[in-house]
């Protein structure tokens, strides 16, 4: 995985990467299920989750 995020970089105090993000989706996705399959075994019914991530980076 490649950086997302650059400082001072192509002119821009901030710069974000999107086509490093669309190249490095499989592996996010992954991560995020893994994240998410965690997360539910944890879950004792007193939170609720809003995953709000997977759908953006599915939609990639």
């Amino acid at each position: 995985m490649r950086f997302l995020l650059r400082v001072r970089s192509h002119g821009q105090a901030c710069w974000f990467n999107e086509e490093q993000e669309k190249a490095d989706k499989p592996l996010m996705l992954e991560l995020l299920g893994r994240l998410n399959a965690h997360i539910a075994e944890l879950n004792d019914g007193s939170f609720a989750v809003d995953d709000q991530k997977t759908p953006r980076v599915e939609a990639l």
